[in-house]
């Protein structure tokens, strides 16, 4: 199942990288709902094109004044890997 978007890539705390980008999931009602449905690993690509399931240690959901949802995720990822690719999407 698609999740979510990427549309930024940062270094967070730790190592860990955030990806943050626009909601794809429909119906939910909860944020909780949401947290839930990334999990503990979600499949990223990077800019090589291969995709691999990497750990979530976070999750955080907003709504925009536009009124789309926005999540931001830190994962675990590798850092003998390709740069994560934008506009890839984010599955479970």
């Amino acid at each position: 199942m698609d999740l979510m978007m990427v549309k930024d890539v940062m270094l967070g705390k730790n190592g860990k990288t955030i990806l943050t980008g626009p909601l794809l999931l429909e119906s939910f009602s909860r944020r909780s709902e949401v947290e839930k449905a990334f999990g503990e690993r979600v499949l990223v690509s990077n800019d090589a094109g291969k995709r691999l399931f990497v750990p979530v240690s976070g999750v955080s959901v907003s709504q925009a004044m536009s009124g789309n949802w926005q999540v931001s995720i830190a994962i675990d990822y590798p850092e003998n890997m390709h740069k994560i690719a934008l506009d890839s999407l984010v599955s479970s």
